[in-house]
């Protein structure tokens, strides 16, 4: 599962590079009309979506609109990689759902999902107002996050629930196996 995740990461990762490399990628972003008055040159807009054209390259756009994604695949690799050492946890011992181990790993994924995808959002909200900067000639706008760094976070408050739940499992199972 690991090395599944693994790939799936860096195919991700390659892809994306691939596309901003040869100039054929598009980043969301709010502009206030269907298409701005002051558009830099080598960039069209359609539907919202601002993308870039020119084959020889904007260093500038290529790292911001990194920027705009990256965190969040960063943050999705590691806990899939954490995920994976947990379900080979739980497929060794008698008992293995309700060990202390465990808690604590839904713990590190439930912080890592929670704080990480919050400065995602704030990564990613940077990057965007940064590059209508670069898309634009007139003055650069605000760019709120999209929803998938609040999602996220929310899925990190569930899994620090169920890193309680298994927690206090964990204590239940001692007291009984301590009164046997």
């Amino acid at each position: 599962m690991a090395v599944l995740a693994a790939f799936l990461g860096v195919a991700r990762l390659a892809g994306v590079v691939v596309q901003l490399a040869v100039g054929q990628d598009g980043v969301q972003l709010t502009v206030l009309a269907a298409a701005p008055e002051g558009l830099a040159p080598g960039f069209r807009v359609g539907g919202g979506v601002i993308t870039f054209l020119g084959r020889d390259g904007s260093a500038e756009f290529f790292w911001l609109a990194l920027l705009t994604w990256l965190p969040y695949a960063v943050v999705d690799v590691v806990v899939l990689f954490l995920v994976a050492r947990v379900v080979r946890q739980a497929n060794v011992g008698e008992r293995p759902l309700f060990a202390a181990t465990t808690a604590r790993s839904f713990r590190r994924i439930g912080f890592l999902l929670l704080l990480g995808n919050l400065v995602a959002g704030v990564l990613d909200s940077l990057g965007r107002s940064a590059l209508t900067g670069v898309v634009l000639t007139g003055p650069s706008m605000f760019q709120w996050p999209d929803g998938r760094a609040i999602a996220w976070a929310l899925v990190g408050l569930v899994g620090l629930a169920v890193s309680e739940i298994v927690w206090r499992g964990v204590v239940l199972r001692e007291e009984v196996e301590g009164t046997v």
